[in-house]
Order: C-alpha cells, then structure tokens, then sequence
C-alpha cells in the first residue's frame, strides 16, 4: 500500500511538471565592436591616413522560439546592426610636427562611413543540458539582410600662418577651404544561411545569460542598388569567432 501511494504521487508530480512545462524562449543580446588603427598599421597595411581610423560597431538582437521536441527549438527574430568608421576623425585640427609650429596650410582628407542593416530570420535550435545551470545550443538560421550604407568624404586645406615659439603672437590660425566634397549611397539585399553555437547560463529556474561566441555563414548577394543584373553576385564563407562576433543577453523561458 505505501509502495502505492508513493508511485501514484510520484505519477502527479510527473504530470504537474509537464503541464507547467515552459515551451517558449524569448532571447535579447547585444554587442559591441571598438577599433582604432593609427596611421602607421594603415600605412603598411597599403591605406592612406595621416590620423588614423575609428570603427565602433552596435548589433541588437531579439528572438522567440517555441519548443517542439525534447531538445529543439524553432523560431523567429529580429537583428539591426550598426557600423560608423571614421578616417582621420581629427583630420580637421592642425597638426605641427615639433614646437616651432605649422607650416603655411596642411591639406587634409575625412571619410565618414555609415552602415545600418535590418535582417529577420528564421532559425532551428538545438539544446543540450551540460549541467543543471549550464546549456549548450546551436542554432541553424537563414537571415535576409537589409543594408544601407552611406558615405561622405571631405576634402579640405587648413590655412595656417607660421608659428614661431619665441613670437607667441604670430600664431593665428586661418579658415577651412572644402575643396571636394562627395556623398555616396548603396542598398544591398543579401541572404544568410550560418550555424551560431552558443551558451545559456540559468541565474533562475526559467531566466538567465546568454552567451553567443561565433559563427559560421555562407552568404550571397541579392540585390544591389548600384547595378541591374544579377550575374555573378559577390558570394562569402566565413568562420569567426573572434570578439567581433560575440552576442551577450538575457532570456526568459514562457
């Protein structure tokens, strides 16, 4: 009787749990990308900068996905991305090699180029249990991306007088002459198809971390604002797992 009673709680509980069984995942992550290379790793990498070149990247991600079996996910999200990099940000301020000073103008260049992507996906997910608080998952996805990017390229000369350390006074510094000044604009359309492994670090029973550190995707071309046909579209494979590629979240199981 007492061996009864405990298989048929046993049974109860067992059927509790899967009635409160969680059978969605909402996931938020971010990321953050900051370079700044200075005019000598340009210079031998074949680019031409007499200041420098910024970079600073922002990548926001949102997902939902329902669970179907045991160990999988399916679902959809949302991702935007956006890059500025900035050749000779300063290229506007003067520059004087040693204290007596300017020379009489210094010509400069500055490029400003911004690149904002809006991409929906669908993807599969896989899950397994390391540890009651650890999971590892990798998911399969096809992303359609929306890219624009725009650029602005300034050519200007800095006209200075010369500045002699012993004659403080004489140290005037002239106007800005713009003398080329160009925008251009490009919308591109793309498909991706990659493989994201990441980890998820429970902080709750259904909330924790998640940490999302590479991928791997074939992408190809689909339109292109700057051309008409569709021959021989631009085509890549890449494999990164660098800290370019790392996503850090939350998430929440429903």
């Amino acid at each position: 009787m007492k061996q009864t009673l405990i298989l048929f709680l046993f049974l109860c509980f067992i059927n509790l749990n899967a009635q409160t069984e969680k059978k969605y995942l909402v996931l938020s992550d971010f990321g953050y990308n900051y370079i700044h290379k200075d005019a000598t790793d340009l210079y031998y990498s074949g680019q031409s900068s007499i200041y420098g070149e910024i970079t600073r990247e922002v990548t926001l991600n949102l997902s939902i996905a329902r669970k179907f079996k045991s160990n999988f996910y399916y679902g959809i999200g949302f991702r935007y991305h956006n890059s500025k990099k900035g050749s000779n940000p300063d290229g506007d301020i003067p520059k004087n090699s040693n204290n007596t000073g300017y020379a009489s103008y210094i010509i400069t260049y500055q490029a400003t180029t911004i690149d904002k992507s809006s991409s929906p996906y669908l993807f599969v997910e896989y899950f397994t249990h390391l540890t009651n608080w650890l999971t590892f998952s990798i998911d399969l996805y096809s992303k359609y991306n929306f890219t624009n990017v725009v650029t602005n390229q300034k050519l200007q000369k800095v006209n200075t007088t010369l500045f002699d350390s012993i004659s403080p006074g004489h140290g005037d510094v002239g106007g800005f002459l713009i003398i080329d000044h160009a925008n251009s604009e490009k919308k591109i359309q793309s498909l991706h198809i990659g493989l994201q492994p990441s980890f998820r670090f429970a902080v709750f029973k259904n909330m924790g971390i998640s940490f999302s550190f590479g991928q791997i995707e074939y992408n190809t071309k689909i339109k292109d604002s700057r051309r008409t046909d569709t021959d021989q579209m631009t085509k890549s494979f890449s494999m990164g797992f660098s800290p370019a590629n790392w996503l850090l979240g939350f998430y929440i199981r429903l």
